[in-house]
């Protein structure tokens, strides 16, 4: 998994509970807390900028394309570039800041006891709360009773779509309606995916593996879990191209269920044809093992590269034949989408160096990781500097944030005298108890 981006540190950081160095990677699901006289700042590769003063929890979303994070605990600079909002959850109200009219958005947040407080300084600040959403104006400090109930949990989210062909239908978890599925969306665990008559659909999965889904099939993602590298998905109907990461996690499974078949693998590339009787599997690169879904039925096949087998219900799979070339780039064929470089085409000699045609595709999902050089370079300038954590101080509003980051780092002193440090004193009316 790529990470979310590079954190750099002055004072004592813990990051998921442990004391960090100077300069470390975050990844979607860390918790970062900063402890006395220290300040943290991380540098997201969507183009935010997070300020955590001393004394402060911050826990990032598992799920990096909702771009949120959650403050448990103390106070905040965000700095965020582009439209497209960061979004900060704090005790039950969930604050977005997206850039407007060419500047970024930059906004103070803390917690005020129980309450949350937000400072919008430019760009466009909204509060959504569980039963309103309303624009912060401009220059205004604002402090928010808790709102009743909790703000909803992340998805528990498996990927996204990086490509598709119409028509690709989604069916969120619980529900009996079908919704099209666009790029960029998530697709959550258990969601049942649909392509129709002239549909395919590429679904770029959290662990940076990618899944290319045909015409007239059926799919649902069971669950998936990065971290560990465990994945296990459900093919009904159809065909399904899939390209797994190397496994290397203690326990790490990837393993697709068909109507009659179990599919496992630990880092390769394959296809799986399902049908309500019968299972076929072909391998194009690594290893495949397969065996009948029945597990009375005893029986398991190895698959290595341009290799296929059959599995029937309560049959074990039919022993390992050599695939026709011609007939496995068929199969390539059918799940691939058109607009992106073809695959290269299976050869007699050069089975092994099959190209899906989808490196750039393979590494927008997992997501461009930030050049470490770069980034640990201008991190570790910020910190050292205690002022440049929300930007390069292009204009006074970005000045004013390292103002905001100097005082917040030197105070030792509880949130409450941070939020001092870093707000207006007197909080303006808003309207919004």
């Amino acid at each position: 998994m790529s990470p979310l981006g590079i954190m750099a540190e002055k004072g004592t950081i813990r990051l998921n509970g442990r004391v960090v160095p100077p300069l470390t990677d975050i990844f979607p699901g860390d918790q970062v807390r900063t402890g006395p006289n220290s300040i943290a700042v991380l540098r997201l590769r969507w183009g935010a900028t997070v300020t955590l003063a001393s004394k402060s929890r911050l826990t990032l979303s598992a799920n990096i394309r909702l771009r949120r994070l959650r403050l448990a605990q103390g106070a905040l600079i965000l700095r965020s570039t582009g439209a497209r909002p960061t979004q900060i959850d704090v005790g039950n109200e969930r604050i977005a800041a997206g850039g407007g009219k060419g500047l970024p958005a930059l906004c103070r947040v803390a917690m005020i006891g129980d309450n949350p407080a937000v400072f919008a300084q430019s760009g466009n600040i909204e509060v959504r709360g569980a039963d309103r959403v309303w624009k912060l104006p401009l220059g205004q400090w604002v402090r928010m009773q808790a709102s009743d109930g909790p703000m909803p949990a992340d998805p528990q989210t498996a990927g996204s779509v990086t490509n598709e062909i119409p028509t690709a239908l989604r069916q969120p978890a619980g529900q009996t309606t079908q919704l099209p599925l666009s790029v960029t969306q998530s697709v959550d665990w258990n969601d049942l995916v649909r392509t129709l008559r002239t549909g395919r659909v590429r679904i770029g999965l959290l662990d940076g593996s990618v899944l290319n889904i045909g015409a007239r099939s059926v799919m649902r993602i069971v669950d998936q879990h990065p971290r560990a590298q465990q994945t296990d998905i459900e093919l009904t109907l159809g065909v399904m191209r899939a390209k797994v990461v190397k496994l290397t996690q203690p326990n790490a499974h990837f393993r697709v269920r068909t109507q009659t078949a179990v599919i496992g693998v630990v880092g390769t590339e394959f296809i799986v044809e399902a049908g309500p009787n019968f299972t076929r599997v072909w391998c194009i690169k690594g290893v495949v093992e397969v065996w009948n879904l029945n597990t009375a039925i005893p029986g398991k096949v190895q698959l290595h590269p341009s290799q296929t087998t059959t599995v029937r219900a309560n049959l074990p799979p039919s022993q390992p034949a050599n695939v026709n070339v011609a007939e496995i780039n068929r199969e390539i064929r059918l799940t691939t989408i058109r607009g992106l470089p073809p695959p290269a085409p299976v050869t007699e000699t050069a089975v092994n160096t099959v190209a899906l045609g989808e490196g750039v595709a393979s590494a927008s999902l997992a997501g461009v990781a930030l050049s470490r050089l770069g980034a640990a370079s201008s991190a570790a300038s910020q910190a050292d500097s205690n002022a440049s954590a929300a930007g390069s101080g292009a204009n006074n509003a970005l000045a004013a944030a390292g103002n905001a980051v100097n005082a917040a780092n030197n105070a030792v002193v509880t949130t409450q005298n941070v939020l001092n440090a870093v707000s207006p004193a007197t909080p303006a009316s808003c309207g919004c108890q």
